[in-house]
């Protein structure tokens, strides 16, 4: 778990946002480029702000960790969107 919940809980959500905008209408591959989202955040983008300071991972955490947590928000935001996209098509 990681000590700054607020820059997940504001920044993240929009970048997805945007990312899953920008696949619609693209017409990608939403997987591929969502995994590769969640490297660059968790390998790249984290790190950076943990040398800067700006972001600290809690004890037992690692990066992997927060690859699996940005993973499994991206699976469960894909499900509940193709739910909500079926009943409307319904």
């Amino acid at each position: 778990m990681t000590v700054n919940f607020g820059l997940d809980v504001a920044l993240i959500p929009v970048v997805f946002m945007i990312l899953y905008q920008w696949i619609l209408k693209h017409n990608k591959n939403y997987y591929l480029y969502f995994a590769v989202l969640c490297l660059f955040l968790s390998f790249v983008f984290k790190p950076i702000l943990v040398w800067l300071n700006l972001f600290e991972l809690s004890k037992g955490a690692n990066y992997f960790h927060l690859f699996l947590g940005y993973m499994v928000i991206m699976l469960v935001s894909r499900w509940i969107t193709n739910l909500f996209v079926y009943f409307e098509k319904k």
